[in-house]
């Protein structure tokens, strides 16, 4: 491809997200996350001396909040929340950037353009890449470290490569572990791998004294610096087994997030998360031409195999390389039957790993589009691809809310799967009513919320001067309630009684945003 050419797609796309990062709505968690690091980054930088403000998250550390929220001190206040989405972005972009490194160095350069292209346009992976301050940094963190790795077994040898590699590893291990301890948990395809070439492949000669050295370096390195940006675990520097033991706990009873999910149309409750979950939603929330792939793969294996062991170098061991890091995550979520919910942000670091799939197809029905049945399929598959990207730009900026032909009509899955669980369309709601609604300058309204962030809802309604308003509970008298279709159930609710929230609280829609038919937010007048 024409180096100009190259230039002009990656600038577009890179615009393109910066256009979305600009006009998206705040996430479901941002504004937590916001106040967290703007706490912990206070607090560190008065050495003590101000009393840590907790907001009753110790399970979710500092580091990466606190970056952001000094990223965003650079901004005035007005793009506070851009800043913070733009810095988001920067990760995303980066990890996209690393699985494209990954796969040049294990495969070939022209591949690991096509890979990341599909990373780009990927619509769950590129629908949290602004948003999302935990599971896009989870898959930089996992790309790069990956990528690093490689590189360190490859030029150990070289002393200032090694030490820079080390280093890097080191500050990106203590970011993943940002987000969560379970991070650890997510390298032991790396960890595999790493021992595969050292015990097996034998390719790479390792100086032990160094590796083990390096090693209590990152290990050093990143607990410190986790430790530091872990206010609640000052007082247990040394001895930090109970919260820590209480974090598994809570992270194997399922006590986070919502406590139903909605899989295909199918209720459940999360403490019961279906194995199933994970191909479900992956097979329902990827392009046509993405799943298309996957079997016409297998088969281009089977006809012509010979030609990509030709092609690149080692393929079949780098391959299996890259099959190992989606398939053991997948393995160890299906046996340890994780507690999950709203689609698949929790695997979002598996999401660039999947290009593999069509990457290598594409690149195959290039490459011998001599052959009149390749050419034919190419064009096919061309024409899925387009229209793909059609319907990607039709939903901007909720990109992540996609759900594929496979499944019917757009518009009906409304009752599938939770859609906008993040509650992005609310800034886009909330402005509809502001520029259309007759507001009485001497009222008091009263707003209910279902299914949002209700501090969301009101950072939004608070940006409307004439209006005056108070938060009430969704059971009380409201005038207005402001939801998505996430259902309405607790730990506690019995199924029969768990609905959405659209189902649940009777009105009229004053306004909703929609996409292709979709409602993905309404604002509902209460009639009674």
């Amino acid at each position: 491809m024409n180096k100009k050419i190259e230039n002009t797609i990656l600038l577009l796309l890179v615009s393109y997200s910066i256009y979305v990062a600009s006009i998206v709505g705040m996430g479901w968690d941002e504004l937590t996350h916001y106040k967290n690091g703007k706490n912990i980054l206070n607090y560190i930088l008065s050495f003590g001396n101000l009393e840590y403000r907790t907001l009753g998250l110790p399970f979710h550390f500092g580091f990466y909040d606190a970056l952001s929220h000094f990223i965003a001190l650079n901004f005035i206040s007005k793009y506070h929340v851009f800043a913070h989405h733009i810095t988001n972005l920067f990760f995303s972009i980066f990890a996209i950037f690393g699985i494209s490194q990954l796969t040049r160095f294990l495969f070939n350069k022209e591949l690991s353009k096509i890979i990341f292209i599909f990373s780009f346009i990927n619509p769950i992976f590129f629908g949290h890449m602004a948003v999302n301050p935990k599971d896009t940094i989870i898959t930089f963190a996992y790309i790069w470290i990956s990528l690093l790795i490689f590189k360190y077994l490859k030029f150990q040898h070289i002393d200032s490569k090694r030490k820079r590699y080390t280093y890097l590893i080191s500050i990106i291990l203590a970011l993943g572990l940002s987000i969560r301890l379970t991070f650890i948990g997510t390298l032991i395809p790396i960890f595999l791998i790493f021992a595969i070439e050292i015990f097996f492949i034998k390719n790479n000669k390792i100086n032990y004294k160094k590796f083990f050295y390096d090693l209590f370096f990152v290990f050093l390195i990143s607990y410190t610096i986790t430790i530091i940006f872990w206010p609640e675990m000052h007082s247990n520097f040394f001895t930090p087994y109970e919260i820590i033991k209480e974090y598994f706990i809570q992270f194997d009873k399922g006590y986070y997030g919502l406590y139903w999910g909605l899989l295909n149309g199918e209720l459940f409750n999360i403490a019961q998360t279906p194995k199933s979950y994970l191909f479900i939603n992956i097979f329902y929330k990827m392009p046509e031409f993405f799943i298309l792939s996957i079997p016409l793969l297998i088969i281009c294996f089977f006809i012509d195999f010979k030609y990509f062991k030709f092609e690149f170098i080692n393929f079949v061991k780098n391959f299996t390389y890259y099959l190992l890091f989606i398939f053991i995550p997948v393995l160890l979520i299906i046996l340890l039957s994780i507690k999950v919910s709203v689609g698949l942000r929790y695997f979002l670091f598996i999401i660039p790993f999947l290009s593999i799939f069509p990457g290598l197809f594409f690149y195959y029905l290039y490459k011998r589009r001599f052959l009149l049945i390749n050419k034919i399929t190419f064009f096919i598959m061309c024409c899925f691809l387009i229209l793909y990207a059609i319907n990607f730009f039709k939903i901007t900026p909720y990109q992540y809310t996609y759900i594929n032909s496979f499944n019917g009509k757009f518009s009906n899955n409304v009752k599938k799967f939770e859609n906008d669980y993040w509650g992005l369309s609310i800034k886009e709601l909330i402005k509809k009513f502001e520029n259309n609604y007759e507001i009485d300058i001497n009222k008091q309204y009263n707003f209910a919320f279902c299914g949002i962030n209700n501090d969301i809802a009101t950072y939004y309604l608070d940006k409307i001067d004439k209006l005056s308003y108070t938060k009430v509970h969704n059971n009380e008298n409201y005038d207005f309630i402001i939801m998505t279709n996430l259902n309405n159930g607790n730990r506690l609710t019995k199924p029969i009684n768990v609905k959405s929230c659209y189902e649940d609280f009777l009105g009229t829609d004053l306004y909703s945003v929609k996409r292709l038919g979709l409602k993905l937010s309404i604002l509902r007048e209460n009639n009674n």
